[in-house]
């Protein structure tokens, strides 16, 4: 039986996990983002993020990954980091290579049989379009091939993005 596409929060000696089951597009990326924010601001240290049940990824949450990585990877004290075989590597990001500019910690497992489902959160046009907008702009700065398009669909979504209030 297939899963259906959702996002599972859990915690496994005191780190916070997301899981993501199925397929991880644009309608889950905003939650997911907001829900990795939530973790930090609330002073977790590291969030692990599972992939192993994940099917697909599409262009704006690979960048939301990216983003993330960056954000949370770097200051001190501070980990974000993705757990995935590398089969599952491969079959997620290989086609895009960004796997090159996340950090991936299979050591980890997830042992827990508590996870919480969490319900997708749709958020207005705008916030979701700047999300998305933001996404492709970060996969757009990078070195890999097919970059200047990413930074072209930004730079249209800029530009149909009414101003910020």
């Amino acid at each position: 039986m297939k899963d259906r596409d959702s996002i599972q929060i859990g915690q496994v000696q005191g780190v916070n996990w997301i899981r993501l089951i199925g397929k991880g597009t644009y309608t889950h990326s905003a939650c997911f983002h907001e829900i990795v924010e939530e973790f930090f601001q609330q002073h977790s240290r590291q969030v692990v993020v599972d992939l192993t049940r994940c099917s697909y990824l599409d262009s704006t949450f690979l960048g939301c990954l990216v983003r993330l990585c960056r954000q949370y990877h770097t200051p001190p004290g501070k980990r974000f980091v993705i757990v995935a075989t590398e089969q599952k590597q491969v079959q997620l990001f290989a086609s895009s290579q960004l796997q090159r500019f996340l950090i991936f910690d299979n050591a980890h497992a997830a042992d827990t049989n508590s996870w919480d489902e969490v319900e997708i959160m749709w958020t207005d046009a705008r916030t979701l379009g700047r999300h998305v907008m933001q996404c492709h702009r970060t996969i757009g700065e990078l070195n890999i091939p097919d970059a200047d398009k990413f930074a072209r669909i930004a730079e249209h979504l800029a530009a149909e993005l009414p101003p910020e209030a």
